[in-house]
């Protein structure tokens, strides 16, 4: 009974585990989201910037500086998207790694479990 009661709390523990990872992986791809948007904005705003600078014959010095500073804003959000995918990357791996973990030990446990009542049941039986 109390191996079943230890058992139990283990169980406990590794899907209380196994959430927070998910919480942790949710919120990583919320953000990768987050960064692929503005990301997409961004860039059309320059691919619209750049149509209109070709497309005009006379540059005017505010409008070259205002595209190169959106070109170093969209080299920044490149770089913090790369970060986020990369950081998503591990959760990821890192959560897989855990489960499999986690499912193994799950698949010795009920082995376990199931050895136990096995016994249980050819002692009550012997009796």
């Amino acid at each position: 009974d109390k191996q079943i009661c230890v058992l139990t709390m283990h169980v406990e523990k590794v899907m209380s585990a196994l959430k927070n990872e998910c919480n942790a992986k949710r919120e990583a791809r919320a953000q990768l989201a987050e960064a692929e948007a503005l990301t997409k904005s961004l860039r059309d705003e320059l691919a619209q910037l750049r149509s209109s600078s070709r497309s005009s014959k006379s540059r005017t010095d505010s409008s070259s500086d205002r595209e190169h500073l959106l070109e170093k804003q969209l080299q920044v959000l490149d770089a913090k998207y790369l970060n986020l995918y990369r950081t998503h990357q591990q959760v990821k791996t890192h959560a897989q790694k855990s489960r499999k973990a986690h499912e193994s030990q799950i698949e010795q446990i009920s082995s376990w479990v199931w050895r136990t009542n096995q016994h249980v049941s050819d002692l009550v039986t012997a009796r």
